[in-house]
């Protein structure tokens, strides 16, 4: 009888036990050992079978035998605590303990096995672990504990569970901490997961809880120096540097290396002289070489871009006179009969023929320094459409990443035509009227990431049709109509810092249903309803430095209750009524540098009293009313800068939504 056995190594060769039985039965025969091979060829074949239930059983059996003290053969002393195993399969599972136990130290022979550096509560979890393949922990200050035990152990799979499920368990109320916790175990996946927090969403990690303001001074200048740090403005990096250093005295020392980290030229020119004439800033540009030198850089770079702006708006005059003079004389020699132009007669350049062509900025140098380079803009996570027609309280969400809408709590107060800003991450949402047509001074803050709203400090004065719009961190309050029925010109500011209101400069007019919105360091006041009840074209401007209003370039068309908000360094105003009270579905841009409104491309719906909010370098516009009998619309347009194009967003809301507004947080 020859039996076959495959080597070892699995190649199928025969084994010593074979050679050994063709030795006996004459050995050397290599036709009968041929046809041996022949007939047993089909021995070659492998059959494998898998039982998946199999690892879960040992497993089971093992913990049988652990449970009941069977086979254990070490003992693992952590904390004072004694706890029972069987070496090899903890040495299986732990890289420190297959150390210890197999590696030629002295507890390879030691009966109790000493563990330093563990706790026993993590321990006991890794353990169940070992036997089970299962981890439970309560709260996320047990995962940090046994994630830094599974580092000290080297249990591999609980390490990345912990990883996993503290990634998932990131918010901006401890994104701050985790952070700190990840660079102090070398945990670099949790790190940059908690960095991309921090930096991606600063400003709601600043205003979300105290975490901020427990940070080192060395801890503050790393997350202010990074080139990731996405905010909406510098504006923010310096708020939030000035928060911090304001909570405790003794920081004060700090202020001028941190105060480094803030890119001055970024700052529009007026909030720039604010920050010169703050007693403590200006004390540290006065006494430190290197922050002045750095402030004198901002200014020559905001001189070298007016600079830049005058001559491009020159150049761009001198080619539309010589455009002109050139048509001029080609009729000329053309001999025509035509009258002349009257020397007063404005020649418009031949690119304002072309309304939805975007205005071209002037071009200037690349930044000569770190401090001239635009930190990246922090990405809106969602879109809040809150309030409207019929004065209803009920919020819905608008994630673009799972493009979808969800209805969130309700508001405190019903309201409809009132104002909504976004300041540090949290909604603001301030006066309206309510569903019996009175005026409000109510106003409230919304906190996205807890979906709780709290009451605020009301307005001095109760507005409906009120613009709203964030200066400097102030939230304003501007114009609208007052219970009694008449239009006001008076604004008030609220600081959210002390939850107070204060009265500011009145605006040159009355103005009811007004938009406001802020940009270059400027709140911009946009059209509306004046006292004797006509559509207003005009604009103004307020300088919070100078604490003055002046009027800038007109819109071209009147609007009442037209949405507003800034995309790319330019206003846009859009839709609304005109004098006529007929809807609008036109649009037009508001360029500053050139003070100089154009048509953009029109939306594709009328729309007055609509909602508008800017995310992710998109315009949304939500809502709204456009027919004779006051209906709501329950859509939603996007417009795209780049393309000037407008489309629709689907799917659209689960409402209908009229004198409502829309806020990015």
């Amino acid at each position: 009888l020859h039996v076959m056995e495959r080597c070892s190594d699995g190649s199928g060769g025969v084994s010593k036990r074979r050679r050994e039985s063709d030795d006996h039965d004459g050995g050397g025969d290599e036709r009968g050992g041929s046809r041996a091979r022949s007939a047993l060829q089909p021995a070659k074949q492998q059959i494998s079978l898998k039982c998946d239930k199999h690892p879960a059983a040992l497993l089971c059996g093992l913990g049988e035998l652990l449970s009941d003290g069977q086979l254990c053969d070490v003992v693992l002393r952590v904390d004072g605590v004694d706890f029972q195993a069987h070496r090899v399969v903890v040495a299986a599972s732990s890289e420190m303990l297959r150390a210890l136990l197999v590696g030629g130290w002295k507890e390879s022979d030691e009966k109790i096995v000493r563990l330093d550096g563990v706790d026993a509560h993590s321990f006991r979890t890794i353990l169940n672990f070992i036997y089970s393949g299962q981890v439970v922990a309560h709260d996320v200050t047990e995962l940090l504990h046994l994630l830094v035990a599974s580092e000290h152990l080297g249990v591999a799979s609980v390490r990345d569970l912990c990883v996993q499920r503290l990634q998932q368990r990131l918010d901006l109320p401890n994104a701050i901490q985790m952070r700190i916790f990840a660079q102090k175990v070398g945990c670099v996946e949790l790190e940059e997961a908690a960095s991309e927090v921090v930096w991606g969403q600063f400003s709601q990690v600043v205003a979300a809880g105290s975490d901020f303001l427990s940070l080192s001074a060395d801890q503050l200048s790393e997350v202010l120096d990074s080139d990731k740090l996405a905010v909406d403005s510098e504006e923010e990096v310096y708020c939030a540097l000035l928060k911090w250093v304001m909570h405790e005295e003794p920081r004060t020392k700090d202020l001028p290396r941190l105060l480094a980290h803030v890119r001055l030229p970024m700052l529009p020119p007026p909030v720039l002289e604010g920050v010169e004439r703050n007693p403590l800033v200006a004390e540290v540009f006065r006494t430190n070489a290197t922050n002045r030198a750095l402030l004198d850089e901002a200014k020559q770079y905001h001189k070298k871009m007016q600079e830049d702006i005058l001559r491009a708006a020159r150049e761009a005059e001198a080619v539309a006179v010589s455009n002109a003079e050139g048509a001029g004389t080609q009729d000329a020699a053309a001999g025509s009969s035509a009258a002349p132009a009257p020397a007063s007669l404005e020649v418009e350049p031949a690119a304002e023929a072309q309304p939805h062509q975007p205005l071209a900025a002037p071009l200037l140098q690349e930044p000569s320094s770190r401090a001239m380079r635009q930190r990246p803009q922090r990405v809106g996570k969602a879109l809040f459409a809150l309030g409207g027609r019929p004065a209803w309280t009920r919020v819905e969400k608008y994630e673009p990443k799972d493009n979808k809408w969800t209805e969130m709590s309700p508001m405190k107060q019903q309201r409809m035509r009132h104002g909504s800003a976004t300041i540090g991450g949290l909604i603001y949402v301030v006066g309206g009227k309510d569903e019996k047509g009175r005026a409000l001074s109510h106003v409230e803050r919304y906190n996205p990431h807890m979906d709780v709203w709290e009451n605020l400090p009301p307005m001095k004065t109760a507005r409906t049709g009120v613009g709203v719009g964030v200066l400097s961190g102030m939230l304003y309050a501007v114009g609208g109509r007052h219970d009694s029925g008449y239009r006001l010109k008076t604004v008030e500011c609220f600081n959210v810092q002390t939850n107070q209101w204060q009265t500011c400069p009145s605006m040159s007019m009355p103005r009811g249903a007004l938009r406001v919105a802020s940009l270059d360091g400027s709140l911009y006041v946009v059209g509306g309803r004046s006292e004797s009840g006509n559509a207003i074209n005009s604009v103004e401007r307020y300088n919070p430095i100078e604490e003055k209003w002046t009027a800038v370039a007109p819109l071209t068309t009147a609007r009442v209750g037209a949405g507003l908000d800034v995309l790319g360094g330019r206003l846009y105003a859009i839709g609304g009524k005109d004098q006529n009270g007929s809807k609008l579905r036109s649009v037009e841009g508001y360029d500053p540098k050139t003070d100089k409104w154009e048509a953009c491309a029109p939306m594709g719906t009328k729309r007055w009293g609509a909602g508008v909010a800017v995310m992710d370098g998109k315009l949304y516009v939500i809502g709204g009313m456009n027919g004779a009998e006051r209906g709501a619309l329950p859509t939603v347009e996007v417009y795209d800068q780049a393309a000037d194009s407008w489309s629709e967003l689907s799917p659209g809301p689960n409402l209908a939504r009229g004198s409502c507004t829309f806020a990015a947080a």
